[in-house]
């Protein structure tokens, strides 16, 4: 049996004998002696167990309660339960797998049934979190191909959504929220679709126009160009999260979740809200870098609702950007991170960057690759 760490619930000591000599040495074992020690202990816990046996009939709470809490919460939810109960009635099993379970032991215990069952799930745990790592490698991959590849198609368009991404990534923070793969992938797809031919034209049209007119018909034209970036997007297997994101990043929050804190909402919701949000501020902080004055805006508009605990989050994550020192270094100095202050031209006058883009270690091969720069220092944030 491979290394690993279970956390043993039950209420009866005997029995936490018995489980602690059936399990190999190899295998560390956790106690808790009832229901609310089992979720303190996984609450506090910076590595979790790989497999919890649970017992059924516990008091304060049941074990078919903690199953349920451990499977509504995101950062426990993986974990595979296997019940270990004297209960044997089909009843019993079937709400244990309606909980969220993955095996049913019944008592009293075979030590060859304990150690194969066991086995068996920690091994399609293992397996689970090897895919699952595969898969956010090649999404974090996807991602930032992406982000190269438009900054090469379309600065304009690729400072916004590196923009979008950092952002995003910030205030999600803010609001203590760990999982936010589909809303950097939704900030970097959603400019697919403004690099259409209707956004480049609007552009040209009113290129020195910087009225409050135009530029909400610029905020307006890249919400509608969020369709084309789906239309894309949809097309790619297991990226349904993203296009809900962007769905709902093309309607203003609806009324029955204004008064909910953002942690209230649900996922797909909160985040194609601050994917909304994003898209409006920093198309009018492109034009005005009073973020004070932009963000109060937002919070007093009568046109649209913006939450309010969002725009705070967000004004500290400006306040904080504004703050940070601006260097000036050379090219060869240039790290991973680092956000440009400056735009980056060639001497012909072509823009090969737009400031506020967030290096990566491609982009910077990039820039060092280019036989011709208009400076060979750049000013950045290490941010």
């Amino acid at each position: 049996m491979m290394d690993a760490k279970i956390l043993i619930v039950d209420d009866s000591p005997e029995i936490i004998d018995i489980l602690r000599n059936i399990l190999p040495k190899n295998i560390q074992g956790q106690v808790a002696l009832d229901g609310p020690s089992a979720l303190r202990i996984l609450k506090e816990s910076t590595e979790l167990p790989d497999l919890i046996l649970l017992d059924v009939m516990m008091p304060e709470i049941s074990g078919y309660k903690v199953c349920k809490l451990i499977k509504e919460d995101p950062r426990l939810r993986e974990i595979p339960v296997i019940f270990i109960s004297s209960l044997n009635q089909d009843f019993d099993k079937v709400l244990a797998f309606k909980m969220g379970a993955v095996d049913y032991i019944t008592k009293p215990l075979n030590r060859g049934e304990v150690l194969a069952r066991i086995n068996t799930h920690l091994e399609n745990y293992k397996s689970k979190k090897i895919i699952g790592k595969l898969y956010s490698e090649t999404i974090q991959g996807t991602i930032a191909a992406m982000n190269d590849m438009l900054a090469i198609a379309n600065p304009e368009v690729s400072n916004l959504s590196n923009s979008m991404k950092m952002y995003s990534e910030k205030i999600m923070e803010g609001l203590g929220i760990k999982e936010v793969w589909d809303l950097r992938l939704a900030c970097v797809f959603s400019g697919l679709g403004m690099l259409s031919g209707h956004m480049e034209k609007a552009s040209i049209l009113y290129e020195d126009d910087e009225s409050e007119k135009h530029i909400k018909s610029e905020i307006n034209k890249k919400y509608d160009s969020l369709a084309l970036s789906n239309d894309i997007i949809g097309r790619i297997p297991r990226f349904e999260a993203v296009t809900k994101i962007i769905e709902r990043a093309m309607i203003p929050l609806e009324e029955k979740y204004h008064n909910f804190y953002p942690n209230e909402i649900e996922p797909e919701v909160l985040k194609g809200q601050i994917l909304r949000i994003l898209i409006y501020y920093l198309s009018k902080f492109e034009k005005n870098k009073n973020y004070i004055d932009i963000l109060g805006g937002m919070k007093k508009s009568e046109e649209e609702y913006y939450s309010e605990e969002i725009l705070d989050i967000l004004s500290k994550v400006q306040t904080e950007i504004t703050n940070n020192e601006i260097i000036k270094i050379d090219i060869s100095r240039l790290k991973t991170g680092m956000i440009l202050v400056e735009d980056l031209y060639c001497p012909d006058g072509r823009l090969v960057l737009k400031s506020g883009y967030e290096l990566s270690e491609e982009m910077i091969l990039l820039i060092r690759n280019f036989e011709r720069l208009e400076a060979t220092k750049i000013k950045v944030i290490c941010y």
